[in-house]
């Protein structure tokens, strides 16, 4: 079994990947419509 602890950093762990993941998803569209408006 896992302590609680253990369990919240992983939680923490997901939630700031999740959070970097949807960040680079923006800078990809951002690139790629600056991209398309040159």
């Amino acid at each position: 079994m896992k302590t609680r602890k253990e369990r919240q950093k992983e939680d923490r762990d997901n939630k700031i990947k999740s959070v970097t993941a949807i960040i680079g998803l923006i800078v990809q569209i951002l690139t790629l419509i600056k991209l398309l408006l040159k």
